[in-house]
């Protein structure tokens, strides 16, 4: 099923804001695909084209073999994700919950509640993994025995450094164009900008 305008739109704005990134343009040509396929191939052959240009990124962990590299890298920044998103909840929870502000504040509430008791088991389960292979050795590329505390918390580092600086800096970015497009027409416009930007 092809994307509904409002997510093509998006698609169109990360594209824009981030074009060296190829699930833009992949995901340009999947909404494409079922009514225009002709359409979609131009996308889909960028998205290869920036997939597999240039050299090949240096490896985090090159210690170890790559497909547990890409496991324990993948674990880390899921890990990684699912707390930021912590904060993400709690602020969900204090503003939509906020009855003077919004009228179906109970049910935003229970929403959110429900979202995060799904969440719980995946991140309880995340960190039990990681903090078990943390405590163990991990076979090397050439099959030495190494110690998994310094290759996991060199990912956690990196991965979270990376999550609090260019990332969500290019988030933050990214979200307030959409807010601009939003209230574009809005009389308040300014004054509602002004207040999206003193709080950072």
């Amino acid at each position: 099923m092809p994307f509904a305008s409002p997510a093509a739109v998006v698609l169109l704005g990360a594209q824009r804001f981030d074009p060296t990134e190829p699930r833009w343009s992949y995901l340009r040509g999947v909404s494409r695909a079922q009514d225009d396929p002709d359409g979609a191939i131009p996308f889909l052959r960028r998205a290869a084209e920036l997939t597999h240009d240039g050299p090949a990124a240096p490896r985090l962990l090159p210690e170890i073999p790559g497909d547990m590299e890409a496991l324990v890298l993948r674990m880390v920044g899921v890990l990684v994700v699912e707390v930021f998103a912590a904060e993400a909840f709690r602020w969900a929870r204090e503003t939509l919950g906020d009855a003077a502000l919004f009228r179906r504040h109970d049910e935003v509430r229970t929403l959110i509640g429900f979202i995060q008791q799904d969440e719980a088991p995946h991140v309880g389960y995340l960190a039990t993994a990681l903090a078990e292979l943390r405590c163990r050795r991990l076979g090397g590329e050439g099959g030495e025995p190494l110690p998994g505390r310094d290759l996991i918390d060199r990912a956690r580092d990196t991965i979270v450094g990376f999550q609090a600086g260019p990332r969500q800096r290019a988030n933050v970015a990214f979200r307030t164009q959409v807010i601009e497009r939003c209230v574009a027409d809005h009389p308040r416009r300014e004054a509602l900008l002004g207040e999206l930007r003193a709080v950072g």
